[in-house]
């Protein structure tokens, strides 16, 4: 292509037309620069060395969610949702709850849930599901999500009770109480005051529960509430996988990144993790 000298006078259109095309070509090369980096910057996947919990773990100990020993940091929201199948899987849909954490251990996950339907169903060890996502979708960081296939088991309150968050056991012991006022004002007739899932209560008066729930905060932190009141309104268990899966997402990588783990047929130990498909 001629260079145009400086004196020679070049239409508007023309330098309009050449800028446009400088851009572009500029782009082109941003564009290019972030496919080396992304696509062919040989960012290698590397196996994930560890036990799929010791790395749930690990990698929730650096985000401060946890301590060394995988038990909640205080005052750290860190839930996890958890399904397990229903008594009669042809009609009604898996029961569904979003659970804190309450410790990542070597052999399972701890958690807590209110007395019910749900807490009823995971008890008789029927299979169950959990899901977990943390991070964001954005350049420089990542999304990291846990997805697992096991069963729960019931655990001794007191093995977390030290570490349960006081609202939660406040809430779950109002809830519990306001089922049993309802009971005694409504008599056989308790089930109009019911969702469909049998589950869940409606809220006929929200000042008096809020006034009941600050009366047995303030009972709690005092210890006037009984172990009976707490181990009939509060359930631990443990959820025990057979199966993990991790997979990890950025927009600095092409594709995301998944792993599976199986457990061993004696349940000690985790089978070596298998790269799959990201979909």
């Amino acid at each position: 292509r001629q260079r145009l000298s400086q004196t020679t006078i070049v239409p508007h259109g023309y330098r309009k037309m050449i800028a446009i095309q400088r851009s572009a070509l500029g782009y082109r090369s941003v564009l290019l620069r972030r496919f080396v980096v992304r696509g062919s910057g040989r960012r290698q996947f590397t196996t994930p060395a560890g036990r799929p919990l010791d790395l749930l773990k690990d990698a929730s100990e650096r985000r401060r969610l946890c301590n060394k020993d995988g038990f909640r940091t205080p005052n750290k929201h860190w839930v996890f949702q958890i399904s397990v199948s229903p008594s009669n899987p042809n009609v009604m849909a898996p029961v569904l709850r979003t659970v804190g954490f309450q410790r990542v251990g070597d052999h399972g996950i701890d958690f807590i849930m209110k007395k019910g339907v749900g807490s009823a169903l995971l008890s008789e060890r029927r299979p169950a599901s959990m899901l977990y996502t943390e991070g964001h979708y954005l350049p420089g960081e990542h999304v990291e999500q846990w997805r697992a296939d096991g069963h729960c088991d019931v655990l001794d309150l007191h093995e977390v009770f030290d570490n349960v968050n006081h609202a939660t056991i406040t809430g779950m012991i109002g809830s519990k109480r306001a089922a049993k006022e309802a009971e005694q004002l409504f008599g056989s007739n308790v089930d109009q005051c019911k969702v469909v899932s049998k589950d869940r209560q409606v809220l006929p008066n929200h000042s008096h529960f809020i006034e009941l729930v600050q009366n047995i905060r303030l009972d709690l932190e005092n210890g006037n509430i009984s172990n009976e009141e707490i181990e009939d309104s509060v359930q631990a268990y443990r959820f025990y996988p057979n199966r993990m899966e991790r997979m990890i997402g950025s927009p600095d990588q092409v594709v995301w990144d998944r792993w599976e783990w199986m457990l061993e047929e004696d349940g000690k130990d985790w089978k070596d993790p298998v790269h799959l498909l990201p979909y």
